[in-house]
């Protein structure tokens, strides 16, 4: 869910969300409002790190502008034989570089601000995530369930179901080629801080691959490499994968428009 909204209004419209639906909603609905409304500002709070460096790159030149055209206004005075007409267009030409000078302030002073006002909505919200987290004892599972998964180079596609025990993962996997064989078998790895590790135990091959992945909570998808740990078989010792979730624990239901894309940079020929 991504509230968009006036800065000013967003994090007190996000309160009012939850107690609006606090009634009716899981603690765990809840918390997963306010942890995607925490990424939505990460993100933009990089949008306005982008612009606040290039507003400062442009009243830099702004400032280096004005300084040159009073300058040229100092110079011609000195030389004591500057007309009327050549000291109006010079004046005038100050007088624009100012105004410049004074948006570009301007515009720079308004994004420190924004930023400003994001570094405080951000604190809020962590700080509700605490709250929250410390009286209910919900934290958020953005591993367990059921993923649509892609593999590469091999252009395997089929489903990974994975339930999360503290940082412990475990879970099955079912993969299909575009001949229609399959292979299937189990996972068993961790999950700590956005990344997730596991080992591929296949059904006959046992013990095959090791996998990374990151994942985003917020999109639901998880984006990764494995390496082989047998490359006598003759396939590809490494590639990429990806996954978006379909369902959570119990069968509810994920955005199920959600397609996985992922470039072919694994390596050896599929």
């Amino acid at each position: 869910m991504r509230l968009i909204l006036s800065l000013p209004s967003r994090s007190a419209a996000v309160l009012v969300l939850l107690a609006g639906i606090a009634g009716s909603a899981t603690a765990q609905d809840l918390l997963t409002v306010l942890l995607t409304e925490q990424e939505l500002e990460r993100q933009l709070l990089a949008d306005d790190l982008g612009l606040y460096a290039a507003a400062r790159e442009s009243q830099q030149n702004a400032d280096t502008e004005l300084e040159e055209r009073l300058l040229a206004v100092d110079e011609a005075i000195e030389t004591q034989e500057v007309s009327l007409g050549q000291l109006e267009t010079l004046e005038q030409a100050v007088g624009t570089a100012r105004q410049a000078a004074a948006a570009a302030h301007a515009n720079g002073e308004r994004l420190r601000g924004r930023i400003l006002e994001r570094l405080r909505r951000m604190a809020l919200l962590e700080d509700r995530v605490e709250l929250l987290q410390r009286q209910t004892g919900v934290r958020l599972d953005p591993v367990s369930g059921r993923w649509r998964i892609q593999v590469l180079p091999q252009r395997l596609t089929g489903e990974l179901d994975l339930r999360l025990t503290g940082t412990l993962v475990s879970g099955f996997y079912h993969l299909e080629d575009r001949s229609g064989a399959a292979s299937s078998g189990s996972v068993r790895g961790t999950y700590a801080g956005g990344e997730l590790r596991f080992e591929r135990i296949d059904a006959r091959a046992g013990f095959d691959s090791t996998w990374t992945g990151e994942l985003d909570p917020v999109r639901r998808e998880i984006r990764g490499r494995w390496i082989a740990t047998d490359i006598s078989s003759g396939g590809p010792a490494s590639g990429a994968w990806s996954a978006v979730r379909i369902s959570g624990i119990g069968g509810e239901n994920d955005d199920e428009d959600d397609d996985t894309e992922t470039s072919d940079d694994g390596e050896g020929a599929p």
